[in-house]
């Protein structure tokens, strides 16, 4: 579990094959050329990530296309992958959102912050959450139903989510 969890491209992939779960379009790999026509077909913006690190380390946003901008944001990515693997992601509408709990049984006990950034790097976060109930509770919903999917039902959690009008994403959890 925590393999998949702290992974990005594992986690990716995860997601994906789980129509339950919402998830972004993506492409991973070590050499940009063997994802091209992938990454070209994400819808746009695109976001540049190394798989393994974290605190948005080596993290990259392309506007459109462009095959120029796509090297250099891979490459960049790269430097900061202990592994080399890159993973292209599309950009998720939504407010940015974290939180920290504990699954006992499968529930969730947790609090939401809000989160403030300087680019996409955190750089605090405040409590007590502004979001309404219902987002919260949707949320909730969508960790929960993540963290089942994956057979992680106790333990402690943290988590990164867009929440947005139509659905809640969750971004990256980590067991901690």
């Amino acid at each position: 579990v925590a393999e998949t969890m702290s992974n990005k491209a594992r986690f990716r992939s995860f997601q994906a094959v789980r129509p339950a779960l919402n998830s972004p379009g993506f492409a991973t790999g070590t050499e940009f050329t063997t994802v091209e026509r992938e990454v070209e077909a994400l819808h746009w913006p695109v976001m540049f990530k190394p798989v393994d690190t974290s605190g948005s380390r080596g993290v990259t946003s392309v506007a459109t296309y462009d095959r120029d901008a796509c090297v250099a944001a891979f490459a960049y990515a790269q430097q900061y992958s202990r592994s080399g693997l890159v993973c292209a992601e599309e950009y998720i509408e939504g407010e940015d959102v974290s939180g920290d709990g504990f699954l006992v049984a499968g529930q969730l006990y947790a609090v939401i912050t809000r989160k403030y950034k300087q680019g996409y790097v955190p750089t605090g976060h405040s409590l007590p959450t502004h979001l309404s109930q219902r987002d919260q509770d949707r949320i909730f919903a969508e960790v929960m139903a993540t963290c089942a999917a994956l057979g992680y039902t106790d333990g402690p959690i943290d988590f990164d989510v867009r929440v947005a009008p139509d659905c809640v994403t969750v971004l990256e959890m980590s067991p901690r």
